[in-house]
């Protein structure tokens, strides 16, 4: 079964990852997101046993866990979904910790990024793909660069979200396999998902259960979209999951303490934005996608989170 094949192997030449991809744009601030989680599989029955645990002992087994889906309850502080988001997140920050599981994410900074394709494509698809692809090759390089893995990360699998660009998604990575990108992935192990499990269950019952994977996915990038931009004062639940995840956000936001060994999350968790500066087309299109993973000009992780500007503006005020 595909399951045992994901969870239960244990390859003798590599540390096999199953990576969930997952996308968010944000008008309010012009940027865009990709969001890739590692699942370790040797540990990925257990992570997932206990995601659907949280969901039997809230009584709502088959609910999705959205983060746009959670808002105040007119009853309570908030609702089940957001007790079951929480308790996701900080289940997700042990996992972090124990290198369970590590979550990369790209913020594309749309301001300093004009249309530069001369293709027929969208402006949005543009990016999308781009940094897709970008995105991909730079959490496993960045991930499988890590010292502490006594073997060699290999992607075992990739799952994205069933919906539009799935044929592009695929193609962009089928190409990656085949330029220094070590084989990592083969055809038949990248595939698209439904995160509504019943859905998933009507097109491919052995990987239903997985759309609580990708629910996982959406739940911590939102979050970390979340963090920099205000949450609308009604929306309790989103604001108390920002909250229990924002210390994690800001450790790896902050240039000074973002690279140190010796924390904790150093390679489980990473943030990087592009581009710090406005960028030319010549800049963008003559360059390839490793002049990009390695250019420190424009790759940045010094953004402030919405907590962290409040905080700076009122020391301005005081100072004044």
């Amino acid at each position: 079964m595909l399951m045992d094949n994901l969870f239960f192997q244990d390859p003798k030449d590599h540390n096999e990852f199953t990576v969930f991809q997952d996308e968010a744009g944000c008008k309010v601030s012009n940027y865009f997101y990709h969001g890739f989680l590692f699942i370790d599989n040797r540990f990925g029955r257990e992570i997932l046993d206990s995601l659907i645990n949280i969901k039997k002992d809230e009584g709502n087994r088959y609910t999705e866990v959205h983060f746009v889906y959670i808002k105040a309850s007119s009853n309570e502080e908030y609702g089940y979904k957001t007790r079951i988001a929480l308790k996701w997140l900080n289940l997700a920050s042990e996992w972090l910790v124990n290198r369970k599981l590590r979550f990369y994410v790209l913020g594309i900074n749309k301001n300093n990024l004009g249309n530069f394709w001369n293709n027929n494509w969208r402006y949005e698809k543009n990016i999308y793909l781009r940094f897709f692809e970008l995105g991909l090759k730079a959490s496993i390089s960045w991930f499988g660069n890590d010292k502490k893995l006594v073997k060699p990360l290999r992607a075992s699998h990739l799952f994205y979200e069933y919906g539009k660009y799935n044929d592009d998604r695929r193609d962009k990575v089928i190409w990656l396999s085949k330029f220094n990108f070590g084989n990592l992935l083969t055809n038949q192990n990248i595939q698209s998902i439904f995160s509504d499990e019943k859905k998933q269950q009507k097109q491919n019952s052995l990987l239903s259960e997985f759309s609580n994977l990708d629910q996982l996915t959406d739940l911590m990038l939102g979050v970390s979209k979340y963090s920099f931009i205000k949450v609308n004062p009604k929306h309790v639940g989103k604001q108390e999951c920002i909250d229990r995840f924002i210390d994690i956000i800001e450790k790896f936001n902050n240039q000074k303490i973002a690279f140190n060994t010796n924390d904790g999350f150093y390679k489980n968790f990473s943030f990087s934005f592009f581009p710090k500066n406005r960028i030319n087309k010549k800049d963008f299109l003559k360059k390839n996608t490793n002049y990009y993973i390695k250019s420190k000009d424009n790759f940045y992780c010094d953004r402030l989170t919405y907590r962290q500007q409040l905080a700076k503006n009122q020391n301005l005020t005081f100072n004044f």
